[in-house]
């Protein structure tokens, strides 16, 4: 008997176009994430500093997240196909009052095109408002025993006069940690 012969690999279908709605939902779930990323970042400069470098890990999650939707969303660009004046079957079906083969309107694509396009904007000052948060965050590091001692200051400060002198205090040791021009 002779061996049985593997079948062979066909190969893959390409990739249907995205249909606009799965677009849209594409984008505003994207969004979403990427605001309670934000959100999340604002919370944790509240907290107290060894614990506000959360916000550094969540603006960087948020500014990652932020690119990767941004990238994924470009402008879909129509296929070299027919001239807009060709109109197909369903169409035509479509202005007779068949609404039920009706293909969608251009008015409704380019509305689907403008609300991701509208998203696209909001997601990429997304990426711009976490990367200066995240920056924000990591700026204690610079100064990292002055940061930990005017913390310590004021979690025991009762008065205003006292929170002053933690800030004067930290002031005058970051400043001389900068060199002057």
């Amino acid at each position: 008997m002779s061996a049985p012969i593997p079948p062979q690999r066909q190969p893959s279908a390409p990739k249907p176009p995205s249909h606009p709605d799965s677009r849209r939902q594409e984008a505003n779930r994207a969004l979403l994430v990427q605001a309670g990323l934000l959100g999340v970042t604002m919370l944790a400069f509240s907290l107290p500093l060894p614990f506000t470098l959360l916000a550094a890990v969540a603006g960087l999650t948020a500014v990652g997240v932020g690119i990767r939707s941004w990238l994924r969303l470009r402008p879909v660009r129509p296929p070299h196909g027919p001239a807009p004046q060709a109109r197909s079957d369903a169409q035509t079906a479509g202005s007779r009052g068949d609404h039920s083969t009706a293909a969608p309107s251009p008015a409704s694509g380019s509305a689907d095109a403008a609300a991701v396009a509208f998203t696209r904007a909001m997601i990429g000052l997304g990426v711009v408002v976490a990367a200066a948060a995240t920056v924000l965050s990591l700026s204690p590091l610079l100064a990292w025993d002055a940061s930990i001692q005017f913390q310590q200051c004021l979690d025991s400060a009762l008065t205003e006069r006292s929170r002053a002198s933690c800030q004067n205090g930290f002031e005058s040791h970051v400043q001389r940690l900068v060199p002057a021009p």
